[in-house]
């Protein structure tokens, strides 16, 4: 995936080119269950990198809660004057190739988290995961459909004009 800054901005859900220094963040605080959700895009100093994160921050942490739970981070930069994702890491762990056409879906993921806080809600995480990185997998579920062969076509079949009959 190769992209100016201004489509992987609109990808990301930002909609304008962040500037060097620059940070767009997205907060929601959910009262009932006592969290708050934050995501940001942030571009380094230097103009040449940016990071995606998404956090979950319970008011009140404990052994299932840690104070911070990092649900997704992006590093992206810019390569031969193009922009590209180069690291993804889900709930900790290291995500990138490990999924066909994971940069792509690793920004679907990141807009649709946004989409979600902009909407004042916290998404169901582990839900838009498994949407956006894993059921569109090609062969991803394994289950197969329809018939096994191939069917049977005769070339007379395809080229009888004479009676009319073609494709």
């Amino acid at each position: 995936m190769k992209l100016t800054l201004a489509e992987i901005m609109d990808k990301l859900g930002v909609g304008y080119e962040l500037e060097p220094y620059a940070l767009q963040p997205w907060d929601v605080y959910d009262e009932v269950k006592g969290v708050t959700a934050h995501a940001e895009v942030r571009m380094e100093g230097n103009g040449q990198e940016f990071i995606t994160e998404v956090l979950l921050m319970p008011d009140e942490p404990s052994a299932e809660n840690p104070p911070v739970q990092q649900i997704m981070r992006q590093r992206g930069a810019i390569q031969h004057s193009k922009w590209t994702i180069l690291e993804l890491k889900i709930k900790g762990k290291e995500e990138d190739n490990k999924v066909y056409n994971w940069e792509e879906k690793s920004c679907n993921l990141f807009r649709m988290i946004v989409l979600a806080l902009k909407q004042n809600k916290i998404p169901d995480f582990d839900e838009l995961i498994e949407d956006e990185m894993r059921s569109r997998e090609r062969f991803g579920d394994q289950h197969g459909g329809g018939s096994s062969k191939s069917p049977k076509i005769r070339p007379a079949q395809l080229l009888d004009m004479k009676q009319g009959k073609g494709f």
